[in-house]
């Protein structure tokens, strides 16, 4: 596990204030209505470890995490809960040992600060540089622009060509395979795209993965990324968009099982629950190491959450209850 709890937050976006602190485990998935401060807190979290330092490598061509969420949101003030003032949140890391990070958001002033400097991370963390630092952390916003650019960064020639020489080509082929059930060898790299090798009756053909549908191109991009930069977190907001349940299942698994990563995910769906719920009973996910976490905001945007373990939901779902209202009562 990377980070333990969300300590404290103050005037961060369209919350106003946490009750009380949030605590993870390796996979969270983060569910509620609209506006009920999923998207809030993994903007926060993407500032980890510190906003100067760059973010994983394929993310843009961004100098720091601040300047890559700023533009993702339109501006400094738009961090800030009714655009002025200052925001601030605590977490509380453990890697080795724990030690917590406070970050302030000040809209007067433009600026993104944090209380501990990159120098005492890479001591505290045992890490060689800031180039080692950028890849614990990555974040898949809620973008189509994010996404495109994701897409020509891991088309390039030499970022192809580290991921051909760590055989994720293959890797992520597998993946592919396993959701369509078709046979398809490796991902190659042609024309500045990315397409896919299928075997049909001793016979080859080569397809744009972009032509595979939306889901499976948007999962196997995904997942060819993270398998690339190896993250000790990943953070991804509305991941399940333009998936089928099959697919949301496999992603889920191949996070935990090939990747060994502690994942924080937002969503709407009802389905992803269900994929949890297939995976626990898969032994792929123990009781402890997966959580609900269900936020809600009152009429003064303070943010208030629910937890619930994976077997708990187990019960809920399994019992008989209708998932209808099952979802209803999450707020999905």
């Amino acid at each position: 596990m990377f980070v333990q709890r969300f300590e404290s937050l103050q005037n961060f976006r369209g919350v106003k204030e946490l009750k009380k602190p949030i605590e993870f485990t390796k996979v969270n998935i983060l569910i509620g209505p609209n506006n009920a401060g999923k998207t809030t807190i993994l903007d926060i979290l993407s500032l980890l470890l510190h906003p100067d330092i760059a973010p994983a490598p394929g993310s843009g061509y961004y100098s720091s995490r601040r300047e890559f969420l700023t533009n993702l949101r339109g501006g400094i003030r738009r961090l800030v809960y009714r655009y002025g003032g200052e925001a601030c949140a605590v977490i509380e890391y453990v890697y080795g040992h724990s030690f917590r990070v406070n970050i302030t958001v000040n809209a007067e002033t433009g600026t993104v600060d944090c209380d501990i400097t990159r120098y005492e991370l890479l001591e505290k963390l045992g890490v060689r540089d800031e180039g080692e630092l950028a890849r614990l952390v990555i974040y898949v916003p809620s973008d189509t622009t994010f996404l495109k650019q994701l897409y020509n960064n891991l088309s390039t020639k030499d970022f192809w060509n580290s991921i051909h020489s760590k055989g994720l080509h293959t890797r992520c082929a597998k993946f592919v395979q396993e959701i369509t059930g078709h046979k398809y060898l490796f991902l190659i790299h042609t024309s500045d795209e990315l397409s896919i090798v299928k075997e049909i009756n001793h016979d080859y053909i080569i397809t744009r993965l972009v032509d595979l549908g939306t889901g499976i191109f948007r999962a196997t991009m995904m997942l060819l990324w993270f398998s690339y930069v190896r993250p000790r977190l990943v953070l991804i907001d509305d991941f399940e968009f333009a998936f089928h349940p099959t697919l949301t299942k496999a992603f889920i698994k191949f996070l935990v099982k090939e990747l060994d990563t502690q994942v924080i995910l937002a969503t709407h769906s009802i389905d992803v629950l269900e994929s949890l719920i297939e995976l626990y009973e898969d032994d792929v996910l123990d009781s402890k190491d997966c959580k609900i976490i269900h936020l809600t905001k009152d009429e003064e945007d303070k943010l208030y959450h629910t937890e619930y373990c994976i077997d708990k939901m187990y019960g809920m779902v399994r019992s008989g209850h209708d998932p209808r209202r099952v979802a209803i009562e999450l707020g999905l």
